[in-house]
C-alpha cells in the first residue's frame, strides 16, 4: 500500500512505502531507481566512539564514559574528543578495588570533575558504515537504577544481611590484598564462597535483576524509579531522560577525531534537585547505576519538523554503560582534588585591631534558650540560668578556639577509641616554605615523602600509649619535612642550575 505525506501514518500505526523516489535503506538515503522494489532498511548500531574500539568494528560495545577536570568538559571535548583524564584506582569504588569487575565511582563537581557519554551511531552491515545525523530525529540517553525484585515472603532485611556479609567479604578481600601473602589468597576464597552462597541463595529465593528508570510525577521535582524494559522500541516513553547533541566538526578540520561519523554526546548526571514521594533523593551515593543511550530514526513516511521527535520512528538503543556510584560529598579522594585553604589569624595583628563593634557574627538567644555557666572557687560549675540576649563573636575568634579544641580533643579520640589511622588524615608543614614551591611541592611531596609514608602506615598500627601517639604523629610530620626539604633542595639545585 502506498501512502502520501498527507496520509502517511504518522499519528497512527500500519504500513506503508516511502513518499519519494529515495531510498534511505542505501547509503546516503539513496536515490532508488524507478520501478525496482525498496530494500530493507538496515538496523542502527549505537556504540562506543571509534578510539574505544579494540577489534575491526565497535559492534557490541557500550557508550564510553569520558571523565574531565572541572566544568568545561564540553569545550574540550569538542575541540578534541580523544583527550580525556585517565581513570585511576581512585575512580573506582573502595570496597569493589581489585575484583575482577570493579565499580566506577563518579565524582561531583565540588570534588572538580564532569563525566560526558559519548556514543557513535552506525549501519548494521558489512563494513559496518557510518550513519548520518541528519537521520535521526531525536537521540538522549536513559539512568537506569540496579535493583531486584522481591518475591512475596521475603523480608528486606535477609536480603541486606546476605548483601552485608558479600561487603564485608569484599572489603576484607581488599584490604588482605593490598598486605599481600596468604592472606590475600585465602581472603579471596571466602570472598568467592560468600557470593556463590548469595547466588544459591537468591535462586533459590526466587530474586530477580531488575532495571528502574526515573518517571516524574505532576508534581514540579517529585517522582518515583520504576522497573522498565531495557530496550523498548518505542522510545523512552514517560520515563525521563538527558539528551544527546550532536558532535559537528568543522568541514575545514580534516584530521578532527568525528570527520565523516555520527557521533553524539551528553553531560553525565550525578545531582539533581528531584526526590521521591518520601524525599529520598534521585540519585545517592548508596545505589548502582547505569546509562544507555538511544537514537530515533526518522520515519520517512513523515514529513520533517521542528520538534523532536519529529515522528515515532523506531528507536534505537545502545547496551548499558559500565556500571557506576556517586562519591559521596566527603569522598577523601574527591575533596583532594580541591583543597581548600584557611588561614589562621594573625594574633599580633587582632590584638591591634580588636575592638566589640567589629563582631561578624550575632547569636541571638531567645528567652529560656541560652545556657550560662560560670566556674566557682571550687572549680565547681555554677548555673547562672538562661538568659536572653545578643552575643557577638568574631569569626578569628571562632576559627581560634576551633582549632584549639581539635588539637586537644584528635589525640584523646584517636587514643580512647583507638583510631591511629586519623592521624594519617592530618598533616603539618613546617614554616619558612616559600610560596613559590607550592606547585613542585603537590607534586612531588607524595613521592619523597608519601610514598614511604604509605608503606609504613600501610600496614596494622599497635600504639600503646598516649604519648606512642604522640611519637608517631611527630615522625610522620618529620619524614613529611624530610620530604619538603628534598624537595627545596632539588628546586634550589634547578635555579642555580638555570641561572648558569
Amino acid at each position: 500500500m502506498s501512502a502520501t505525506v498527507q496520509d502517511c501514518g504518522c499519528q497512527v500505526e500500519w504500513p506503508c512505502t516511502p513518499v519519494t523516489g529515495d531510498d534511505p535503506s542505501l547509503p546516503g538515503g539513496g536515490p532508488r531507481v524507478p520501478g525496482t522494489a525498496p530494500v530493507a532498511r538496515r538496523a542502527w548500531r549505537l556504540v562506543a566512539p571509534w578510539w574505544k574500539w579494540s577489534g575491526t568494528d565497535g559492534r557490541g560495545t557500550p557508550p564510553a564514559i569520558q571523565k574531565y577536570s572541572g566544568a568545561k568538559a564540553v569545550s574540550a571535548f569538542v575541540a578534541r574528543p580523544q583527550r580525556t583524564l585517565r581513570w585511576r584506582d581512585e575512580d573506582t569504588v573502595f570496597a569493589t578495588r581489585g575484583n575482577l569487575d570493579p565499580v566506577l565511582k563518579l565524582f561531583l563537581p565540588t570534588h572538580d570533575r564532569s563525566y560526558l557519554v559519548v556514543c557513535e551511531l552506525h549501519c548494521d552491515a558489512p563494513g559496518f558504515p557510518s550513519a548520518k545525523h541528519d537521520d535521526a530525529c531525536q537521540a538522549g540517553f536513559v539512568v537506569r537504577r540496579r535493583g531486584v525484585s522481591l518475591p512475596s515472603g521475603l523480608a528486606e532485611g535477609d536480603l541486606f544481611a546476605k548483601l552485608g556479609a558479600v561487603e564485608a567479604a569484599e572489603r576484607a578481600f581488599v584490604l588482605a590484598k593490598l598486605a599481600g601473602g596468604a592472606k590475600g589468597s585465602s581472603a579471596l576464597v571466602e570472598l568467592q564462597a560468600q557470593k556463590l552462597a548469595f547466588a544459591a541463595w537468591a535462586g533459590a529465593k526466587g530474586l530477580r535483576a531488575v532495571r528502574q528508570g526515573w518517571f516524574r510525577s505532576e508534581h514540579e521535582q517529585i517522582g518515583e524509579w520504576r522497573t522498565v524494559e531495557p530496550t523498548p522500541p518505542e522510545g523512552p516513553g514517560e520515563e525521563a531522560f538527558y539528551p544527546l547533541f550532536p558532535l559537528i566538526p568543522d568541514p575545514d578540520a580534516a584530521a578532527h577525531d568525528a570527520q565523516g561519523r555520527a557521533i553524539w554526546f551528553g553531560a553525565v548526571p550525578v545531582n539533581s534537585p528531584d526526590t521521591d514521594a518520601s524525599g529520598r533523593p534521585r540519585y545517592d551515593p548508596e545505589s548502582r547505576y547505569e546509562i544507555r543511550a538511544f537514537v530515533r530514526r526518522h520515519d520517512p513516511r513523515c514529513p520533517r519538523r521542528s520538534k523532536a521527535p519529529d515522528c515515532r520512528g523506531e528507536a534505537a538503543w545502545s547496551a548499558p554503560t559500565t556500571v557506576w556510584q556517586i562519591a559521596p560529598p566527603f569522598d577523601l579522594d574527591g575533596a583532594a582534588h580541591r583543597p581548600v585553604t584557611l588561614v589562621m589569624p594573625d594574633l599580633v595583628e587582632l590584638e591591634a585591631q580588636a575592638s566589640p563593634a567589629k563582631a561578624s557574627v550575632r547569636l541571638k538567644s531567645p528567652a529560656k534558650s541560652s545556657l550560662e555557666f560560670d566556674v566557682g572557687s571550687d572549680n565547681q560549675p555554677i548555673k547562672l540560668g538562661f538568659g536572653e540576649g545578643i552575643c557577638g563573636f568574631s569569626i578569628p575568634l571562632i576559627t581560634i578556639v576551633a582549632s584549639f579544641v581539635i588539637k586537644l580533643f584528635l589525640p584523646i579520640v584517636t587514643f580512647l577509641f583507638g583510631l591511629f589511622f586519623l592521624l594519617k588524615l592530618k598533616f603539618c608543614i613546617p614554616g619558612g616554605i616559600s610560596a613559590s614551591m607550592e606547585a613542585r611541592l603537590d607534586a612531588e611531596l607524595g613521592a619523597a615523602a608519601g610514598g614511604a609514608l604509605g608503606a609504613d602506615l600501610g600496614a596494622e598500627v599497635s600504639l600503646p600509649s598516649p604519648s606512642a601517639g604522640l611519637e608517631f604523629e611527630a615522625e610522620v610530620n618529620a619524614d613529611a619535612a624530610a620530604g619538603v626539604s628534598a624537595v627545596a633542595t632539588t628546586s634550589a639545585s634547578a635555579t642555580a642550575g638555570a641561572g648558569a
